[in-house]
């Protein structure tokens, strides 16, 4: 009977954070060496989606640890050895015929910079060498040369918003089949783009470029997969960048081919518009008030305070502005701050006290901003969709400050907003809402395009600053252009 092993280790680390990730960091998000086969998070879903799979065809499943935490600043080097350790520790023990990772991409930690990489390398030395190696990742990936020898089989996700993990996992779980039958030998070809820029699948122009990729995909029995791995800019990696992996079935030269056509069409279409298009705050505005009353609420996504990338999400510049300008019927999600949560729940629902929202966490965060507020709803634990599975941004609460109509979603769980549900599970009726402001890139588009015909993506001074040209990156040594939002 083969055996498969199932693991999970992830973090997005924006080096230019100020705050580094502990071992309590992870364990304060999940760590676990069970899954939730019935209700399992986002860092689950595609372990538990191995694991049916798996189950189908009568292996012997091993559950390692499965663990992540949100994206801020490197692991502490001690810590990441105890996570790393844990897992390589069951793989030697059980020695598996195919051990399934999900990965990110994108972790780093004291003292090491390639944290995939130093883990696929070390799960090979503990293996057979006729054991397969598989693995999912994140396309904020930085694409090692140890993540591509040391990885027999490696898919990342396509889409940005990231909602198709568990057809990815199928995917891989495919091409493993076919391996174990010698009916494929997967190859590897990488091209270097040399670009550093972000890339949102589900608007044009990547939908069509995204839609093009599949098309060939399927056209095309000799490649196995291809990924379009977009790189994490807010990182000081000697990898960053925008690349092309394709998987052939023993085609090198054709697959060299295919990477580079793919890579060339990606440059021309980057250079040749914006992908991203980021408003100042001020326009922002301006633009929403030259506009009548809508029948549908608007959106604004502090793009710059995104916990998912790292930000501290608790930045007060979109905020103090509404207020200013005396915008009503207005609701924020999802502002960071446990002190706030806790003083909340100790006043009690429809109790009015003085708060000082926000501004507290990082230099990027602006100023607190001191509102009365009554306490509207208490959530012991907010939980949210997001693709195939779940987020937890831990007990949260929403004030409500009645002058302005307002509401402000607070949570004790650092998570960017991924779904409506972080306003409606807290009772705040959108429909009714003005303007809903996320605190988000890109991934809150998938669920908020469904309630909303205006969205806009705003830059303000938070730790996400677009402006590429300007960020230092000491370790980058080959020439990578930098392409900017409009």
């Amino acid at each position: 009977m083969l055996k498969i092993l199932l693991c999970g280790f992830a973090q997005e680390t924006n080096t230019f954070s100020a705050f580094n990730t502990s071992l309590q960091d992870f364990k304060n998000s999940h760590y676990s060496k069970k899954l939730n086969l019935q209700a399992p998070n986002y860092y689950e879903a595609p372990l538990v989606a191995m694991y049916q799979l798996a189950q189908q065809e009568q292996w012997e499943i091993i559950e390692s640890l499965c663990t992540y935490t949100d994206p801020q600043g490197k692991i502490l080097q001690h810590d990441y050895e105890t996570i790393r350790d844990n897992i390589l520790n069951d793989i030697e023990k059980e020695q598996p015929d195919i051990v399934f990772f999900h990965l990110h991409g994108a972790m780093m930690a004291e003292a090491y910079d390639d944290c995939e990489g130093d883990i696929l390398k070390r799960t090979r030395d503990a293996l057979s060498c006729d054991a397969l190696i598989a693995a999912l990742f994140d396309p904020h990936t930085h694409l090692t040369e140890q993540m591509v020898t040391y990885c027999d089989i490696p898919i990342w996700m396509k889409e940005y918003p990231h909602t198709d993990a568990i057809d990815r996992t199928n995917e891989l779980f495919h091409i493993i089949k076919n391996c174990l039958a010698n009916k494929v030998k997967p190859v590897i070809s990488v091209y270097d783009c040399n670009m550093i820029n972000m890339y949102p699948t589900s608007i044009e122009p990547m939908l069509s470029y995204l839609s093009a990729v599949k098309t060939l995909e399927k056209e095309d029995a000799t490649i196995l997969s291809t990924s379009i791995i977009h790189g994490f800019p807010f990182a000081d990696s000697a990898d960053l960048g925008t690349k092309i992996l394709v998987i052939t079935n023993n085609q090198k030269i054709k697959g060299d081919a295919v990477a580079q056509k793919l890579g060339k069409e990606l440059q021309n279409i980057a250079l040749g518009q914006p992908l991203i298009t980021l408003l100042s705050l001020d326009d922002t505005l301006s633009n929403i008030k030259q506009q009548s009353r809508l029948t549908k609420p608007i959106v604004i996504a502090d793009f710059s305070d995104n916990p998912g990338g790292g930000a501290y999400a608790d930045a007060t510049f979109i905020l103090d502005a509404i207020i200013e300008n005396r915008m009503k019927h207005c609701a924020f999600a999802c502002f960071y701050d446990k002190k706030t949560v806790l003083a909340a729940t100790k006043a009690g629902i429809n109790t009015s006290f003085t708060v000082a929202i926000g501004g507290k966490g990082s230099d990027f965060s602006g100023k607190p901003i001191l509102l009365n507020v009554q306490v509207k709803n208490i959530c012991n634990d907010l939980i949210v969709r997001f693709a195939d599975g779940d987020f937890s941004y831990g007990k949260s609460v929403c004030l409500h400050h009645e002058a302005l109509d307002l509401d402000i979603i607070v949570c004790s769980q650092r998570t960017q907003t991924y779904n409506t549900e972080c306003f409606t599970k807290m009772g705040v009726d959108i429909k009714s809402r003005y303007i809903l402001v996320v605190k988000s890139s890109e991934h809150f588009r998938a669920s908020f395009k469904m309630i909303s015909d205006n969205i806009y993506q705003v830059q303000t001074p938070g730790l996400l600053n677009f402006d590429y040209a300007t960020r230092k990156y000491r370790e980058l040594q080959r020439r990578v252009v930098p392409i900017n939002a409009e």
